[in-house]
């Protein structure tokens, strides 16, 4: 894959210079190119750098303070965004300064600091893209972090012995020269490519709102929970109240099936005795009349 590595500068030249060799270490299946190396003698240099803008993949913009408004680079950064395409990658390398003081429009560009953490992360990014495009070009994880980790210390030595060139002043862009840029920018906005980009930047705000939402609402969503569970429990004491009433109403049953024998019973008893009594009366009577005799 091809990756066009843009600078501007003795210090941006350096970190180039040496992450395309870092990238040619560690990612073997990419080609980094570096105008102050892979530009032969007599070459045609304007057609040379167009036409690795446009077969490039992927571009990295060595960024300082010191060349954050140097036209090249921003032509550069320009002519990779508005690539044909649309599966072209940007990057901002951003070498002594933070992604919070970047300005439009290399702030468009999700860039990458030049220390340990930011490195892994811009070679991980270039190893996604070859997964992607390129199936078996790329690295296991595991692979990857194990020569990355051989490789960084000589790396990080070159981005930690850069020049002192504190003493020159960090360049300003001219009015005109922002102006112009403002118009490309929203000439390039029509583009499907940019269109693209914008709807999915947008879906993306859209989760993150929802997300957001859910977060806030956490505790009231837990609470909802906690009243569900104790409708349930209170559910659970219905149906066992259900089931004595269903008792109550069986021993209600027993209490009319008494009711109905204790009068029968009653009935046959007094007949019983009313025939002991006339039997008794009976043998009387004849003790009665034996005596008479």
């Amino acid at each position: 894959m091809d990756i066009f590595i843009s600078w501007s500068g003795d210090i941006s030249k350096i970190v180039a210079e040496a992450l395309k060799d870092f990238l040619e270490t560690v990612l073997q299946a990419t080609k980094p190119w570096v105008s102050s190396i892979d530009l032969a003698s007599g070459d045609r240099w304007n057609e040379e750098i167009s036409k690795k803008l446009s077969d490039s993949k992927y571009g990295i913009i060595c960024l300082t303070k010191y060349n954050i408004n140097a036209p090249w680079i921003l032509f550069e950064a320009g002519a990779l965004a508005k690539s044909v395409d649309k599966k072209t990658y940007v990057c901002p390398y951003l070498v002594d300064f933070d992604s919070s003081e970047l300005k439009p429009p290399l702030s468009l560009f999700h860039a990458r600091k030049a220390d340990m953490e930011g490195t892994l992360q811009l070679i991980k990014d270039i190893n996604f893209i070859l997964e992607k495009n390129y199936h078996d070009s790329h690295l296991k994880d595991k692979t990857l972090e194990k020569l990355f980790k051989n490789m960084w210390p000589a790396f990080e030595s070159t981005i930690n012995n850069l020049p002192n060139i504190e003493s020159e002043e960090v360049p300003k862009r001219d009015l005109e020269d922002m102006v112009k840029e403002i118009l490309e920018i929203t000439r390039s906005i029509d583009s499907p490519e940019t269109k693209g980009v914008i709807s999915l930047a947008k879906k993306v705000d859209e989760i993150e709102d929802n997300l957001s939402w859910i977060e806030s609402d956490k505790d009231s969503l837990e609470g909802r929970v906690d009243d569900l569970e104790g409708l349930k429990g209170r559910v659970d004491d219905l149906e066992g109240l259900k089931g004595r009433v269903d008792d109550l109403e069986g021993l209600e049953g027993r209490v009319d099936s008494l009711e109905d024998r204790v009068p029968k019973t009653i009935g046959k008893d007094l007949k019983f005795l009313e025939r002991k009594v006339e039997k008794i009366e009976d043998d009387l009577t004849v003790l009665e009349g034996r005596v008479e005799y």
